[in-house]
């Protein structure tokens, strides 16, 4: 009798957490050896495990999950944007102190660029990037401060 060959697609693949936690077990078990010079060094040092790449399933399922941001997420989001014109202000001092003073002072602006207001928009509005790209001047009512537009 023969025993029952498993069949390569039969067979399923290990979650990145199950291997992640099997390498961090074989690695020290190497680190003990060598420690205790059993083998002359452990093969595994400086080797890190790198998550693979989602699969075409996976990202499909993934752009279709929304959640809202983490409070941490929002204050990092904030402090970026912050960080982000904090930059451009620098930059542009420097410019100006070595031979480009005809450029704007942006120490005195609210917005550098269009970044933030962009990114600031899409986040009070929930509106994508192609929403904001469609957006006209007749979804605007500046006087009621509000934006009206049907997406579609």
């Amino acid at each position: 009798m023969n025993a029952p060959q498993d069949d390569e697609s039969d067979v399923k693949p290990r979650a990145f957490s199950t291997l992640k936690r099997d390498f961090g077990a074989l690695y020290t078990l190497l680190g003990h050896a060598a420690e205790r010079q059993v083998i002359p060094t452990n093969p595994l040092e400086g080797i890190n495990l790198q998550k693979p790449a989602l699969t075409e399933e996976q990202l499909a399922e993934q752009g279709t999950e929304r959640r809202y941001l983490e409070p941490e997420e929002v204050r990092a989001l904030f402090a970026g944007l912050e960080a982000y014109q904090d930059e451009k202000r620098q930059q542009r001092r420097s410019s100006r102190a070595h031979g480009k003073a005809y450029l704007t002072d942006l120490d005195r602006v609210p917005y550098v660029d269009h970044v933030v207001p962009w990114i600031l928009t899409m986040y009070y509005t929930g509106f994508r990037p192609g929403d904001l790209f469609g957006l006209r001047w007749e979804h605007v009512n500046l006087p009621f401060a509000t934006i009206r537009k049907t997406i579609v």
